[in-house]
């Protein structure tokens, strides 16, 4: 169904990339972890047109399940932030113990950043869903959280996400002009919201109990972030680089980046780079052909191209193409694409405007009838994919289990000169390759 209304030359690319990533795969040095990622990203596609099809039967229930779902998320971040920092003045603890307790299930304040890059545009969408004015108590209900997402990330000072975010409004309103406007009306409140709630809670509230850590805490915010440069970025993009130059037609081997321990961390945060490093130069110019041929075909297949709205009709188009450019913009300076929260707005992104793009399509106006069923060679094909995906991901798993509490042992015995013990999440045990098999260790890890 949605298969079959892509072009046969983007199928074709589609099924080249996999092949690129067998036969960079099978040179590299554990070929098992290769296929491991490629299978990966075969199931995170498939998770995708699962996405879009679910959007095509659901019609817009699919986007109120959406908003509904990130209002309730950011309420229950309020809810703990608030209680977090009640604590924290009472105590007259670092106002900064705040944010970290409020994100300690994320292992870096920079996933959550990642996250908060998919889902800042789509904060407002209860606004935009009705083309009704909300009474005040709801609109209270849908805005407050929109408002406290731009405070965590003036709190976190992820640059990133904000760069991503001028980018987004700059290019979506180039592109959609009048349309834009209400989604940017609505997202410029809860930036202006956001912004008035950091200066309050974290400068203006702090400042009656202690000075010393009203100034540290602004200090640790989105406003001195500028200050900190790329903190090592320059040293990844130079070590992937020269892996491009070394090996530019197959790359190194999907994930085997982290075969190349930098101490740093186990991708090159450039999703650019690291795909051109790891699955080669023609891999890339694959990606790019996908993306921007996917970009154009957004673009260009809106019904309502170059005109205006009607005042009745719900327009999603502006805030997913921001969302989608807030995420690359980002994905320059971090990993979006390798990270499994941001893996999974990924894949809700996307999938949701392959299934917008895919009913207002010229020739695809109508969804399916409740009826629709697919041919034996579609299941077979399925079948197929799922088959590949379970043995790439069985393979290696079997073969870590029985030595996965030694492994851990010689890996942090390793990382302890390094005054570290974190297992870096690169599938997903720790981030480099080579100290979970490491050649002079591994008679002691399976003994």
């Amino acid at each position: 169904m949605v298969l079959n209304s892509w072009s046969p030359r983007n199928k074709l690319m589609m099924l080249i990339l996999p092949v690129l990533g067998l036969l960079s795969g099978l040179g590299a040095t554990y070929p098992w972890f290769s296929i491991q990622e490629i299978a990966f990203f075969c199931l995170l596609l498939l998770t995708t047109v699962t996405v879009a099809v679910a959007r095509i039967h659901l019609g817009s229930v699919f986007g109120w399940l959406m908003a509904i779902s990130l209002t309730a998320i950011g309420w229950n971040y309020f809810i703990g932030f608030v209680m977090c920092y009640q604590i924290a003045i009472s105590n007259y603890y670092d106002i900064q113990i705040v944010l970290d307790q409020l994100l300690h299930k994320f292992s870096h304040v920079r996933f959550f950043g990642q996250w908060q890059s998919w889902t800042l545009p789509l904060m407002v969408l209860p606004m935009l869903l009705t083309s009704r004015s909300l009474p005040k108590h709801l609109l209270l209900l849908f805005l407050l959280p929109a408002m406290f997402w731009w405070l965590l990330l003036f709190a976190s000072g992820t640059r990133g996400t904000a760069l991503g975010s001028l980018v987004a409004v700059v290019l979506t309103l180039f592109f959609y002009r009048r349309r834009a406007l209400r989604w940017l009306r609505w997202h410029l409140t809860a930036a202006i919201g956001g912004g008035a709630g950091y200066l309050a809670f974290y400068c203006l509230l702090p400042s009656f109990w202690s000075t010393a850590i009203h100034a540290e805490t602004v200090a640790q915010g989105l406003i001195d972030r500028p200050s900190t440069g790329l903190t090592g970025r320059e040293y990844l993009w130079a070590s992937a680089w020269e892996m491009i130059v070394q090996q530019p037609l197959l790359g190194v081997g999907p994930m085997h980046y982290a075969d190349y321990g930098n101490h740093i961390a186990a991708h090159p945060h450039n999703a650019l780079l690291q795909i051109g490093a790891e699955w080669g130069l023609p891999a890339l110019f694959i990606v790019l052909m996908l993306f921007v041929g996917g970009v154009l075909g957004w673009l260009r297949d809106d019904p309502v191209r170059g005109g205006v709205l009607k005042p009745d009709k719900i327009d999603l188009r502006p805030p997913l193409f921001a969302a989608l450019i807030t995420a690359v913009v980002h994905s320059m300076f971090s990993g979006i694409i390798i990270m499994p929260v941001s893996q999974v707005m990924m894949v809700l992104v996307l999938g949701w405007m392959i299934g917008i793009a895919y009913l207002e399509a010229p020739n695809k106006c109508e969804a399916p009838k409740p009826g629709y069923d697919p041919s034996i060679r579609a299941q077979i094909l399925l079948i197929f994919f799922f088959a590949l995906i379970l043995s790439g991901l069985a393979k290696p798993l079997s073969d870590q289990l029985p030595i996965l509490i030694k492994a851990h042992q010689v890996y942090e015995e390793q990382n302890i000169r390094y005054h570290t013990r974190y297992l870096r999440p690169r599938f997903w045990q720790q981030g480099y390759l080579a100290p979970y098999y490491p050649k002079n260790q591994i008679g002691k890890v399976t003994q």
